[in-house]
């Protein structure tokens, strides 16, 4: 793993041909706390660090086959500034991502189809 850089934290450091050939185990500093993680195998994924509510996280970006340098880096901004304003990232994106409960599937669902169904009759019991 490459240590911490001495001087200037490091801005947009990365460019795009570096980081299709990047080898491992390393870990490449971008700025903004993103890292392009190189593992063993050779496997390339974003990551960032960032400090929310006093404690250090790594969140996961995603794979450099998913996501370009570009996406990395709007994501770790947003990421920066929810952190920053007091909220935590990691928390949001599940919140976006809540699963509904099966009672709410199943109500919605027979909402949806409730008015191509021919009996009058099918109804959810209050």
């Amino acid at each position: 793993m490459v240590g911490k850089r001495k001087g200037q934290h490091p801005q947009n450091a990365l460019k795009a041909p570096f980081v299709r050939s990047a080898k491992g185990p390393a870990l490449y500093a971008d700025g903004n706390g993103l890292y392009l993680k190189v593992d063993a195998s050779g496997a390339r994924r974003w990551i960032q660090r960032l400090m929310i509510r006093g404690k250090r996280r790594e969140i996961a970006i995603g794979s450099v086959s998913l996501v370009s340098l570009s996406s990395a880096r709007e994501a770790a901004l947003d990421n920066r500034r929810t952190a920053r304003a007091g909220g935590d990232p990691t928390a949001e994106k599940r919140r976006a991502e809540e699963i509904p409960t099966f009672e709410k599937a199943a109500r919605e669902a027979h909402e949806a189809n409730k008015k191509s169904w021919r009996n009058a009759t099918l109804s959810l019991r209050d």
